[in-house]
C-alpha cells in the first residue's frame, strides 16, 4: 500500500510539472497577442463528432436532430493536419468535443498527438463511457465531466441512468490520477440547495473541483428557453448560492469574478470588438476574445467564434483551410452575453489576476 501510494505521489508530481510547462507556453501566447495586438487562435474547442449516446433536453450541438443522422466525421488523417495547422499558427490549448468524444476509435490517438505537438489537451465528455476508454484517455490533460446534480435531476435532463454511469466513470478517472472538473449546466432542474450539495459532496470525496456554466440552446424556442432556461432573479439568486459555497470552501472551480459578474446588477455583458448588443439596453462591458484568441471548429467543418454567435456562421475547414476560416472571424459581428463559461475563458485569455488562479487550481489544485 505505501508504495502504490509513493507511485501515485510520483505521477501527480509528474503531471503538475507537465501541466505547469504547457501553463506557462499558454501564457507566453497570451501575451504575445496582448502585446503585438495580434490575433492568434490560442484555444481551439473542435466537435470532433457529432455521434452521442445521450440526448440531453438543452445539447446546442445537437442543433437541427442531426445527432440522429450525423454527417461523415472527419478522418484522423484530417485531424491530425488540422491540429499540426493550429499549432503553427500559434494555437497552445485544444479541447475536443462532440457529441461524445468517446464513440470516436481514435480519441487516444488524438490526444497522443497532441501532446506530443506540446499543446494543452482536455476532453468534454459525458461520463458515461468512461470505464471502457479509460486506457486510451489516460494521458489527457484534463477531463471535463458533465454532471447536473443528484440523480433526479440529473437524469432528468440528461437521461435516465446517466447519474450512475457518470460517477462511476468519475471514481475510476480519479484511480487514474487524471485531472478532472465536474460540469454542470444551469437549468431550472438543479438550481437549488439539494444539488449543488450533491455536487460539492462529490467532488469533495473525489478531490476534484465542480462549476457551472449557462445553458445556451441555438434554436430561440421560446418554451424549451422557458422550460430549462434560468433568467433574471432566479438566476442572480443562484449565483448567490454557489457563492455561498465558494465561500465556505467547496471545492467551486468557478472563480469569484465571474460568479460576480453573473449575478450582477444591472446586468453586465461580454462584446466582442467593441460591437454593440441590438437592442443598446444599459450594462456593464467587458470585451471578448471569441474569435481573436478562442475558437470552434463544428464537426461539419465549419470555423465559428462562440457557441452563442451560432454553430454555423463562419467558413468550412475543409474548403479553406484553417488560417483564412480563422482570419474570417473578425468579420462575424457580436451582439453580447453575459454567459459564465465565457467570462472565465476571457480572464484566463487576457491574464487576469482571477483567470490565472483557475488555471492553477483547475491543473495543478493551487488554492483559487
Amino acid at each position: 500500500m505505501r508504495i502504490l501510494r509513493l507511485f501515485v505521489i510520483n505521477v501527480s508530481i509528474s503531471r503538475n510539472l507537465h501541466h505547469l510547462v504547457k501553463l506557462v507556453t499558454i501564457g507566453c501566447q497570451i501575451l504575445k497577442a496582448k502585446v503585438l495586438h495580434k490575433r492568434i487562435p490560442i484555444v481551439v474547442s473542435i466537435h470532433v463528432t457529432n455521434k452521442c449516446n445521450l440526448r440531453c433536453k438543452y445539447c446546442y450541438s445537437n442543433s437541427d436532430g442531426r445527432f440522429d443522422a450525423p454527417p461523415e466525421d472527419f478522418s484522423t488523417t484530417e485531424l491530425k493536419a488540422y491540429l499540426a495547422e493550429m499549432k503553427r499558427l500559434g494555437t497552445r490549448w485544444i479541447i475536443f468535443l462532440g457529441g461524445e468524444p468517446m464513440l470516436r476509435k481514435d480519441i487516444g490517438i488524438l490526444i497522443h498527438h497532441v501532446n506530443n505537438l506540446g499543446m494543452l489537451s482536455e476532453l468534454v465528455t459525458n461520463g458515461t463511457l468512461i470505464e471502457e476508454n479509460i486506457k486510451k484517455i489516460k494521458d489527457v490533460d484534463l477531463l471535463c465531466i458533465s454532471l447536473d446534480g443528484g440523480v433526479v435531476s440529473n437524469d432528468a435532463v440528461r437521461g435516465k441512468g446517466s447519474f450512475k454511469k457518470v460517477l462511476k466513470g468519475l471514481e475510476i478517472v480519479t484511480s487514474y490520477g487524471i485531472k478532472t472538473r465536474i460540469h454542470a449546466v444551469i437549468t431550472r432542474f438543479n438550481a437549488n440547495h439539494h444539488d449543488v450539495n450533491v455536487l460539492a459532496e462529490i467532488a469533495t470525496r473525489l478531490g476534484t473541483s465542480f462549476g457551472f456554466s449557462n445553458p445556451i440552446t441555438t434554436d430561440q424556442d421560446s418554451l424549451k428557453q422557458g422550460e430549462y432556461v434560468l433568467n433574471g432573479p432566479d438566476l442572480h439568486s443562484f449565483m448567490d448560492l454557489v457563492k455561498h459555497y465558494k465561500a465556505n470552501r467547496k471545492p467551486v472551480y468557478n472563480s469569484r469574478a465571474a460568479l460576480d459578474f453573473a449575478s450582477a446588477k444591472p446586468r453586465r455583458m461580454l462584446l466582442a470588438r467593441g460591437h454593440s448588443n441590438e437592442n443598446g439596453s444599459p450594462v456593464m462591458k467587458k470585451k471578448c476574445f471569441a474569435g481573436d484568441r478562442f475558437c470552434y471548429v463544428d464537426s461539419e467543418g465549419f470555423v465559428y467564434p462562440c457557441i452563442e454567435t451560432g454553430i454555423k456562421t463562419g467558413l468550412n475547414i475543409r474548403d479553406v483551410g484553417f488560417k483564412k476560416a480563422f482570419d474570417h472571424l473578425k468579420n462575424i459581428p457580436c451582439t453580447g452575453c453575459n454567459h459564465i463559461q465565457y467570462f472565465e475563458a476571457n480572464d484566463i485569455l487576457d491574464m487576469n489576476w482571477a483567470g490565472l488562479k483557475l488555471g492553477l487550481y483547475t491543473l495543478l489544485r493551487w488554492s483559487s
